[in-house]
């Protein structure tokens, strides 16, 4: 074997070993995490400043380019590293894969929870300022992308995988409408929001985002013939 591919395995095994253990760190990392209790600074009315620039028709067209769209119940939420992985239940399919339909697949949200070991905080992230993440038991209009994986490591998942695209201002709307605005200011726990489907402060947010809900169902529900 020569010099230059022995050095190379050397190199390669390395960095396999120094990945297994930051991947075991990481992981080990998640036990300290009680999600209910992580932290959040909320925000206030002021925040309405930001709804007054949101309408449906850009809302509809950045969620035209959602490779699947569907219509699911939530099973149950994990946190993994920077992001969260939701479990859903397929109940409709309006755009994408229809084998999917009535089975569970896997949706990346992109809010999620972190622990700070050295200070013992954890604290909950947002990624999208708009969207909570999507609650268990509740059924969901779903806006996502597919994963790009290999047809080969495709074969090894127990569940089909999808992502929310990071720049969506919305990406998913609760089936129930029952949206309402959050009252409490400052800091609170993930507890005591988490039955809120979107992070909005005041009746005008509410009001601008229950708007926004029943345009976006008109076009991918109704039109479908789907009850909302």
């Amino acid at each position: 074997m020569k010099k230059l591919e022995k050095i190379s395995i050397v190199t390669i095994s390395v960095f396999l070993v120094f990945a297994i253990i930051f991947g075991v760190i990481t992981r080990k990392s998640y036990k300290y995490l009680d999600v209910d209790n992580a932290t959040f600074l909320l925000g206030d009315s002021s925040w309405d400043h930001y709804l007054n620039d949101l309408n449906s028709e850009d809302i509809i067209k950045e969620l035209k380019e959602a490779e699947f769209v569907c219509v699911a119940t939530v099973k149950h939420t994990e946190n993994i590293h920077q992001t969260t992985k939701t479990l859903v239940t397929v109940n409709n399919v309006i755009k994408g894969n229809a084998d999917s339909l009535e089975k569970d697949i896997i949706v990346y949200e992109p809010n999620f929870f972190y622990y700070r070991k050295e200070t013992g905080k954890q604290s909950y992230y947002l990624v999208n300022q708009l969207n909570n993440l999507m609650q268990a038991d509740k059924q969901y209009l779903i806006f996502a992308n597919n994963m790009k994986y290999s047809e080969s490591y495709k074969k090894t998942l127990e569940y089909d995988e999808y992502v929310v695209n990071v720049d969506w201002t919305l990406y998913s709307f609760p089936i129930d409408k029952d949206i309402k605005h959050i009252n409490e200011n400052g800091d609170v726990t993930y507890a005591e929001i988490k039955k809120y489907d979107y992070l909005v402060y005041s009746q005008k947010g509410e009001d601008i985002i229950n708007s926004i809900v029943s345009d976006v169902f008109e076009v991918y529900l109704n039109k479908n013939n789907l009850s909302s």
